[in-house]
């Protein structure tokens, strides 16, 4: 028989925020500048967030090359090109994953979005995290009202794909500990906001 002990001075591991190198977040900042009042991307509609996704996939505590692959997501591959810094084929090729994931995810594609290995994990997480801020900023845009026709769909088969992420994987290593917890946060809102056929 085993006996159970509990210590009241544990604490829940949290990871640390990703320190990224000085110049590679002075390139994201630089193109950032650039872009402002010009054509950005979309991901189901909503314009793409690179300050959040590349915030979430930091607080995570992932490889820095994750993480401003993040940041950097909707850039052209040569502007980070003429950049000419250290690690910058490593970083494209986590955008590159990470936009092959996006489709799968779209698309409800799940075999290859379930089963590991992976080709890269840190593109997955990429694309997790772009798809969980797009349907964070559905949310917020709603005003309490639900989405209807194509967009209802969209947010209801991508939400799907995301829980389904997230309920194989529990067993995941420390870093999707905060995932998981984020997501189980903001679903309970996006049910509030349909007419009880989400998710």
């Amino acid at each position: 028989m085993t006996v159970a002990t509990l210590h009241s001075d544990l604490t829940p591991w949290k990871p640390m925020p990703t320190q990224i190198p000085e110049q590679w977040m002075k390139l994201a900042q630089e193109l950032e500048q650039e872009v402002k009042g010009s054509q950005r991307a979309y991901i189901m509609k909503v314009k793409y967030d690179a300050r959040r996704v590349g915030n979430m996939l930091r607080s995570w505590g992932l490889p820095w090359q994750v993480v401003i692959a993040g940041y950097l997501w909707e850039y052209e591959k040569e502007l980070i090109l003429q950049a000419n810094l250290d690690d910058k084929d490593e970083v494209l090729s986590h955008i590159d994953e990470s936009n092959v994931y996006s489709k799968y995810i779209e698309d409800e594609k799940l075999p290859p979005l379930l089963t590991p290995p992976y080709r890269d994990l840190g593109g997955l997480l990429i694309a997790v995290a772009i798809f969980y801020q797009a349907l964070q900023t559905l949310q917020e845009q709603s005003n309490e009202r639900p989405y209807t026709g194509k967009t209802q769909s969209q947010i209801e088969s991508v939400g799907r794909t995301l829980l389904n992420i997230k309920n194989m994987h529990i067993s995941w290593n420390k870093m999707l500990i905060c995932w998981r917890m984020s997501v189980n946060a903001l679903f309970p809102h996006i049910r509030k906001l349909r007419t009880n056929r989400w998710l």
